[in-house]
């Protein structure tokens, strides 16, 4: 007789668009799991895996798409501890170590992440269309582990929902899913509960992940520093993005083009 699994990965997916398959297209893709159930007293955690391609159908086209951060929350009884970076081996690395920032609130309630090279291109070459096949195609993979506590100040009973927005920014070609230059957001939550102490499946103790901490020094920051990282790693992109926009081939076209 074969042994039922106890617990269960669920997960939640969501895909970030810019063009279509014909005419070249750069993709975000979002995956939230947490396994369940999840049992009072124990150590779990959430991983959000991130999958960001870039496929160009034309040989004049051309252009990247990049992440450059996460800002999430959690609400109910649980708590962030902590932020781990988890290899792929069948995707090349998005987030490798010393590329990536991470940061919590002195409650655990908030997380800020910051990408400096999660980045997919595809240089601009001469000719035309080869129908709908991808002549240039890039992808890059990030994991992240967000390992979860019980926050004993708030009731057992009341839902665990992990929220988090995804920023970052594209300038692409017609053939890349462009026209497009400019800055984008993508949003993905999850929600789970604790089950009784007396489930079947919280019987025995089961403890999270606590191999390859992103950040192992400095990992908590006061609300107002907090606040203040986010609101000057804000005016940084903007500054790297307006000097993108204005280098971009789409953006001199435009200018060249007569009014």
């Amino acid at each position: 007789m074969t042994k039922r699994k106890c617990r269960s990965i669920t997960c939640n997916s969501d895909v970030f668009t810019i063009g279509n398959k014909a005419n070249g297209r750069a993709k975000v893709k979002n995956k939230l799991c947490i396994q369940l159930p999840v049992c009072p007293g124990d150590d779990f955690f959430l991983d959000l895996e991130t999958i960001v391609s870039i496929c160009c159908t034309s040989l004049g086209g051309g252009g990247f798409i990049a992440l450059d951060s996460l800002e999430a929350s959690i609400s109910g009884p649980a708590s962030i501890t902590s932020i781990q970076a988890i290899p792929q081996k069948d995707c090349p690395d998005g987030c490798p170590e010393g590329s990536i920032s991470g940061f919590l609130s002195p409650d655990g309630k908030q997380a800020f992440v910051i990408w400096d090279d999660f980045l997919v291109e595809c240089v601009l070459h001469e000719g035309g269309s080869l129908c709908g096949k991808c002549v240039c195609k890039d992808k890059k993979c990030c994991t992240l582990r967000f390992p979860l506590e019980e926050d004993g100040e708030v009731p057992k009973n009341q839902p665990i929902l992990f929220t988090g927005a995804i920023r970052g920014f594209a300038s692409l070609l017609e053939g890349c899913g462009g026209p497009f230059t400019g800055q984008f957001e993508t949003d993905i939550s999850i929600e789970a509960k604790f089950v009784h102490c007396k489930h079947p499946c919280c019987r025995s103790k089961k403890k999270g992940d606590k191999r390859g901490l992103l950040v192992k020094e400095n990992l908590v920051k006061s609300e107002t520093e907090l606040e203040q990282m986010k609101e000057e790693h804000s005016v940084r992109m903007k500054d790297i993005y307006g000097e993108v926009i204005m280098s971009s081939p789409d953006f001199k076209k435009t200018m060249q083009s007569p009014t």
